[in-house]
């Protein structure tokens, strides 16, 4: 299985499979956009996961302070361990959705990487 990811899971994983699968465009770029786009889905999930009262008065906060406002109700651990359980999650779709594409040296290489 690919739970191995959870412990493993970095940026610098991602860029060497994007590496591996030979991906043609910016590959900085699509691992920023990666991040970016895991970060705002474990906010969402965070925000969701809170009382009505605290989901209004984080969204009513302005933008360059929701994270410190997310901070007052949610302790730093969980962020962090949402954050990672999205990324974790959004990396094996990916892999997951490439792999049928791969060549045989490709798929031994990301198995090699991920030590599965």
């Amino acid at each position: 299985t690919l739970s191995i990811l959870n412990e493993k899971f970095s940026l610098d994983l991602l860029l060497e499979i994007l590496i591996i699968i030979k991906y043609p465009n910016n590959k900085e770029r699509f691992v920023a956009e990666f991040t970016k786009l895991n970060y705002l889905e474990a906010i969402v999930n965070i925000i969701d996961a809170q009382p009505q009262s605290i989901q209004d008065q984080i969204i009513a906060t302005p933008e360059a302070e929701k994270e410190a406002e997310i901070m007052k109700h949610v302790g730093y651990k969980e962020y962090l361990t949402e954050i990672k359980n999205v990324s974790h999650k959004a990396l094996i779709k990916f892999i997951e959705s490439v792999l049928p594409t791969l060549n045989g040296d490709q798929k031994g290489k990301i198995a090699q990487l991920l030590q599965i």
